[in-house]
């Protein structure tokens, strides 16, 4: 069974059951109760001994194949993925899910590993969630984390993401590493989803696993408040508040492209650039950006990149990581190439800036090979904390400017421009 054909090519929604119970409900009673709130709203429940043992998983999984027969809904046996199957295939659930596919085990365990899987899979016909660098889950694997995604693609049926731990939000440049590597492969994010996060969540990943912000106090050990339910199955199907604002930012740009402006503006004196090149091709680029936040932080502005060409890594998706101040905010395409808005303020200063010299697996933005990683150069992390620091890297045959923009003035400012030869 097919990822997209199960959940009928859209992006599902799935709900955590995790076998609790009240002073007034029993597990069982308490797991009816929010499957119905699940359904109800169109959320598929997945079942899970986080709380309960494998006993109250297979009592609530005989009630919904007694209940709701036609209902989507899958379970997770934490610690034994057999039992998983067993379950699947007695109960009627439509998915299963594994914490992780690929990566937590040595070379010699892991191959045995797949093989029962493979087993287990030509037996059981159910579509296979599996995490790749999960919550909690050690790497045992020696592998990097590309050949570990791309093995784990071939074990299941789409990539679990999380970020640390239960309740903590996936960072969002995570998302965009695995989407990197993995290009149209599924990806469900498997922890930390919250009102504020989801909806730009959907628009890297191909669904979302939600639990504890259910739950009340949004806490995993809360009971499921339909309210909550109802907020964030809203804030899917509502358009962005700021797309009036992206739209706005994009025919700006594009008015300025047909005019030359992007290309005629002059350098900025509140930036100082420094590009580094790397020893084996491509640049590391950083953009040093405090006078620049000292002279428009009342009035506001929007930062952004554009490229035109082949361009084959650009790697400001580990922007988070990579700079200090910056968050990316949407990615634009059209015709007349593509751009990159981000987030400038003091909310995303941190207080160490760690730039490592591995990034270059980075963000889908033209036709980067995946096979030819090439390093970034490392930056110093003690000179920098708590400035304005971009930092990202590219490689390929491409123009690429980078500006900024005030939100009171007509033209953006030009802080770089460079056409790129490194392929």
């Amino acid at each position: 069974m097919k990822f997209e054909t199960l959940f009928k090519g859209k992006k599902p929604l799935i709900g955590m059951i995790h076998t609790n119970s009240t002073r007034e409900l029993t597990v069982l009673e308490l797991a009816k109760k929010e499957i119905e709130i699940y359904l109800k709203h169109g959320i598929h429940p997945l079942i899970e001994n986080y709380y309960g043992d494998v006993e109250d998983c297979e009592a609530v999984l005989a009630w919904m194949q007694k209940e709701h027969s036609n209902a989507v809904y899958g379970v997770n046996i934490l610690g034994d993925y057999r039992e998983a199957f067993r379950l699947a295939k007695r109960y009627g659930a439509s998915f299963i899910q594994i914490d992780s596919i690929c990566g937590h085990l040595t070379p010699e365990a892991d191959g045995q590993y797949a093989q029962r899987l493979s087993e287990l899979r030509l037996d059981v016909d159910v579509v296979l969630l599996g995490g790749v660098r999960f919550k909690y889950q050690a790497v045992r694997s020696g592998r990097s984390l590309n050949e570990d995604l791309r093995l784990g693609a071939g074990r299941c049926d789409a990539i679990v993401c999380t970020g640390e731990g239960t309740g903590i939000p996936t960072p969002f440049g995570k998302m965009a590493e695995f989407r990197s590597v993995l290009n149209y492969y599924p990806i469900i994010v498997g922890a930390g989803v919250t009102l504020e996060t989801v909806r730009d969540t959907f628009d890297i990943a191909d669904g979302a696993i939600v639990g504890s912000w259910f739950k009340e106090g949004h806490r995993d050990s809360g009971d499921v408040k339909e309210e909550y339910v109802k907020q964030l199955v809203d804030a899917i199907s509502t358009p962005h508040e700021d797309n009036d604002e992206y739209e706005t930012i994009k025919q700006r740009i594009k008015q300025m492209m047909d005019h030359g402006h992007l290309n005629m503006g002059s350098f900025s004196d509140d930036v100082d650039v420094k590009l580094w090149l790397p020893e084996m091709g491509g640049y590391n680029v950083t953009i040093f950006c405090d006078r620049l936040m000292e002279r428009y932080r009342e009035e506001g502005f929007v930062f952004l990149m554009t490229g035109k060409g082949d361009i084959n890594c650009l790697s400001v998706l580990n922007i988070e990581e990579q700079s200090s101040g910056f968050k990316l905010f949407k990615q634009v395409e059209d015709d007349d190439g593509e751009m990159l808005i981000m987030e400038v303020g003091p909310q995303n200063i941190r207080q160490e800036l760690r730039i490592p010299d591995n990034k270059w697996d980075g963000f889908v933005w033209g036709n980067r090979q995946q096979d030819a990683p090439i390093p970034s150069h490392p930056v110093s992390t003690s000179r920098y904390n708590n400035r304005y620091i971009l930092n990202f890297s590219v490689s390929g045959e491409f123009n690429l400017n980078v500006y900024f923009l005030p939100k009171d003035e007509v033209n953006a400012v030009w802080v770089m421009g460079k056409s790129f030869c490194c392929k």
